[in-house]
């Protein structure tokens, strides 16, 4: 469905001219930059990934839903380097969230929760290395809350650390919490959505056919319409 919605919104032209550093998904239809910005912290990250905008798109940092865009993030990493920011945090309103590494995890854009089951419902792909697994707070209780994303030859370039990573393969992006102070950070993944919200979508297509439909029956029709003669009486 949503290939056929991008080739779709291809076909009507609606895909704007790519900036140099954007690029197009066309398996979902999204728009993704990435942004260096060495040192800089998540909060910082975040509000200069919503405050950002491509063809009219509003930008939020990246959130990952299924395994095809991770991999399509991965391709924009796969280079030697540290971490970026994605749109993951653990919700400040969850008590949980300052004792449990494991608890109350979000993405940004009100696009619901991040399992930390790797295997559970939805789609997660957090480290693993012997002996344990991402999100740990690594530093301690509360000490790692946000989402950040490892690629393969950054985990290659640290072997010991991010290099014991099980689950690393050149197609796959790593999730890691990490403090929010940019100690790690290369810079954050922005997202920008031109698909429409499924409903959205559903609506404007529907719409779109019913004003076909009209047109067609009124502009057709009346170019077909044939007067007959009245006969006397």
């Amino acid at each position: 469905m949503k290939l056929q919605l991008a080739s779709l919104l291809f076909a009507l032209g609606y895909l704007p001219p790519l900036r140099a550093q954007v690029t197009f998904d066309p398996i979902n239809g999204h728009y993704y930059e990435i942004v260096a910005a060495n040192g800089i912290t998540w909060d910082h990250a975040n509000a200069g990934a919503s405050s950002m905008n491509y063809a009219g798109l509003p930008g939020h940092l990246v959130t990952i839903g299924d395994s095809e865009e991770n991999t399509f993030i991965s391709g924009l990493l796969n280079f030697p380097s540290l971490a970026y920011w994605a749109g993951g945090y653990q919700d400040p309103k969850n008590p949980l969230s300052l004792t449990d590494s494991m608890a109350g995890w979000k993405w940004v854009h009100n696009e619901g929760a991040i399992p930390t089951d790797n295997s559970g419902l939805g789609f997660a792909h957090w480290g693993i290395y012997s002996g344990g697994r991402e999100p740990n707070d690594n530093g301690g209780a509360g000490s790692e809350q946000y989402l950040a994303l490892i690629s393969y030859a950054t985990a290659q370039k640290y072997p010991g650390g991010w290099g014991d990573y099980k689950n690393v393969t050149p197609s796959s992006v790593i999730w890691n919490d990490d403090a929010g102070d940019g100690g790690h950070a290369a810079g954050y993944v922005v997202e920008f959505e031109a698909v429409p919200e499924p409903a959205s979508t559903h609506c404007l297509m529907l719409g779109a056919a019913f004003s076909f439909c009209l047109f067609r029956k009124v502009f057709f029709h009346a170019r077909s319409r044939t007067v007959l003669p009245q006969s006397k009486t």
